[in-house]
């Protein structure tokens, strides 16, 4: 993995993986990505521990 900051005030990374490289990252901090890679949405811990973790 390859990753490039830019931005003074307002950062943003760009990050360039290689073959089967994987990225967390948190709900809407992504901001764009490339066509050929696939996104997967899911809760860490199942639904009920996300549900404590906001109470």
């Amino acid at each position: 993995m390859r990753y490039e900051i830019t931005g003074d005030n307002l950062q943003i990374v760009t990050l360039h993986l290689d073959g089967n490289e994987i990225v967390y990252a948190e709900a809407g901090a992504m901001n764009h990505m490339s066509p050929n890679m696939r996104m997967e949405a899911k809760m860490k811990g199942g639904l009920f521990s996300g549900i404590k973790r906001k109470l």
